[in-house]
């Protein structure tokens, strides 16, 4: 059975012990006391100054604040703390009648106020119990007291009517007792319904993802299979929501069928994503394996027949495991994740594939670029690309964070960061400050320079924008190259299309980068038409050892020529590649051969071109 929500309890804790007629009860006794009992000291000094008086509204005081203690460690119905307050609130009126005479009658209407207020508090049978101890012990007090005995007519009046004052309002004391019972009723039902929201699933109406976290982190060990339905999107899309849901709730009650009188319990935690959650207090790995074959088995076998269509409908799914004693549920779905992501039926949860280690290190990626953004540590850098007299015809601006590292600033390199920027969504912000810092340095030092886009860079308007604003705030068109990324990620070959057209039309040269590293580069090279093709670095820096790389580059150059395209070689990293691609008509040249990236400071400081 599911522990009680700690939310939910504290939630009727509060309603039993700030909305609780016998809680309010205690607290009015004690204000009561504090605001009457020094008005009767002064009103009657000498009476109260007795020692029985002090004692008995000392006792009375204690218990006074002692009884809401009584009721906060020990809440809900109590009759006999009910009985001992009516006791105990008739004993201290009773002993101040008889202790003032004539004047108690100032009091007598609290006498009425206590039965009254049991009656509508607690019900019937605590009005009669307050009425009979009233009358019993008003009947003592003016009894003991020779005013009151001289005076029986009075005394008697007081008696009676105390008794016929409460009889004829039993009415309208159990009218109001009804109408907060009611209330109180209707309380405590909107409570269960709302602790019933919190820990089920509104769709299924299976327990949800709040309810096995509670469940997890009461029971001392839990196995947790997360079950993931492969491609539900694709049925959304197919068949419509309202049919998805309809998917949804026949297969959890498949699940629940085949769950039935087995040590498990089924949740939904979210979408399309189930769990099942062992009961079993010992692992023992045969029955885990032999209840997940047979999981998967019962799952490949099912056939949701939805009501608008004919066909059955089988759904495959993903499983993740997880048996570790702590933390199991985000374990199961790291295993999960990882099962998809290597197309596995299932994966059990092992350190090999924890991926919290790789997760913090992507969020203190995340905190460096955007403090190195802030700090406008992201700055370019330019290498040198020479032509086939090995002159520099222009730079490519390359991107570096700037780093203090053992008390030395250094600059790092986008092989450290770049990804994370991309996955962390701060790749955008670089892309603009590389365009505008390299607009700005290239602009001082006179110099033809190159930028890299990617496809995404293409698609997104405010990199185009920065693009032509630049252009026309430096009037650089004609110095200025954009390196189009070509990759296999290419979808739609119409954008760089049209980008190339367009910002041909300002004067600027194209460039395609990384070419044959993508699957379809010469089919589309026709229509493309651009001014150089930059041949990927893969193939260059293994050239003068790979005789594919060698005939792939050869082949790549005659194509260009033919197409009258100008090439450039970069990772030219030694003299004997610079030789090989020169003998195959490389037009240009770029790598540490001929130079290193370089900072503008050094660029300024050396004049540049040699």
């Amino acid at each position: 059975m599911l522990p009680k929500s700690a939310y939910f309890n504290k939630l009727r804790m509060h309603y039993y012990r700030s909305e609780d007629e016998e809680f309010l009860q205690s607290v009015t006794r004690a204000l009561f006391f504090t605001l009457v009992t020094p008005l009767i000291l002064i009103l009657y000094p000498q009476t109260m100054q007795q020692s029985s008086v002090e004692t008995a509204l000392a006792l009375y005081g204690i218990f006074a604040f002692l009884y809401p203690i009584w009721i906060f460690k020990r809440p809900g119905h109590n009759p006999l703390r009910r009985i001992v307050a009516i006791v105990a609130d008739m004993g201290i009126l009773s002993f101040i009648t008889y202790t003032i005479g004539l004047h108690a009658i100032l009091i007598y209407p609290f006498y009425i106020w206590v039965v009254m207020g049991n009656g509508i508090r607690y019900g019937e049978n605590y009005f009669y119990l307050a009425l009979a101890t009233a009358l019993l012990f008003l009947t003592a007090a003016v009894s003991f007291n020779p005013f009151w005995s001289q005076h029986t007519d009075l005394s008697t009046a007081l008696i009676l009517g105390l008794a016929l004052i409460t009889l004829l309002n039993i009415k309208t004391y159990k009218r109001i007792h009804m109408l907060n019972k009611t209330l109180k009723e209707k309380v405590d039902q909107r409570v269960h319904q709302l602790e019933y929201e919190y820990l089920h699933d509104s769709l299924t109406g299976l327990l949800n993802r709040t309810a096995l976290e509670h469940a997890l982190k009461h029971e001392p060990f839990s196995g947790v299979v997360v079950i993931d339905i492969d491609g539900f999107r694709n049925i959304n899309e197919l068949y419509g929501m309202r049919m998805g849901n309809e998917i949804l709730i026949n297969f959890a009650t498949e699940l629940q069928r085949f769950l039935k009188n087995k040590p498990f319990d089924l949740y939904r935690i979210y979408s399309d994503v189930f769990a099942i959650r062992s009961k079993m207090k010992t692992i023992d790995l045969d029955i885990y394996e032999l209840f997940v074959d047979n999981l998967l088995y019962f799952i490949e076998n099912i056939q949701l027949n939805e009501s608008h269509h004919n066909d059955a409908l089988k759904l495959d799914v993903t499983l993740g495991i997880s048996l570790e004693q702590e933390d199991s549920l985000n374990k199961a779905e790291m295993a999960l994740s990882y099962a998809k992501a290597n197309t596995k039926k299932y994966i059990a949860y092992s350190k090999i594939i924890d991926s919290s280690k790789s997760i913090q290190q992507l969020l203190q990626r995340k905190n460096e670029i955007k403090e190195a953004i802030q700090s406008d540590n992201f700055v370019p850098v330019f290498q040198p690309i020479v032509n086939r007299d090995q002159q520099v015809v222009k730079y490519e601006a390359l991107i570096r964070m700037r780093k203090v590292i053992d008390g030395k600033e250094q600059l790092v390199s986008p092989y450290f960061f770049l990804d994370a920027a991309v996955k962390t969504k701060q790749y955008e912000t670089l892309t603009l400050i590389m365009i505008e810092k390299s607009f700005q340095c290239m602009h001082d030092l006179h110099e033809p320079f190159s930028v890299n886009l990617s496809f995404n860079d293409l698609l997104n308007e405010k990199v185009i924008a920065a693009l032509k604003h630049n252009i026309e705030v430096y009037g650089s068109a004609q110095q200025f190259t954009v390196e189009v990324l070509e990759s296999e990620n290419v979808e739609d070959y119409r954008v760089i299309d049209k980008f190339i057209k367009e910002f041909k039309r300002y004067g600027v040269e194209i460039a395609i980068d990384d070419f044959g590293s993508g699957f379809s580069n010469f089919t589309h090279l026709f229509e493309l038409e651009p001014d150089i093709l930059k041949i990927d670095g893969t193939l260059i820096k293994n050239i003068d050892t790979d005789e594919k790389s060698y005939e792939f580059v050869k082949s790549i150059v005659q194509l260009a020529k033919a197409l009258k395209i100008k090439t450039l070689a970069e990772f030219v990293s030694s003299e004997e590649i610079f030789k090989i691609t020169y003998e195959l008509g490389i037009d240009y040249f770029q790598g540490y051969h001929f130079s290193p990236p370089l900072t503008y400071e050094s660029l300024k400081a050396k004049g540049i071109r040699s």
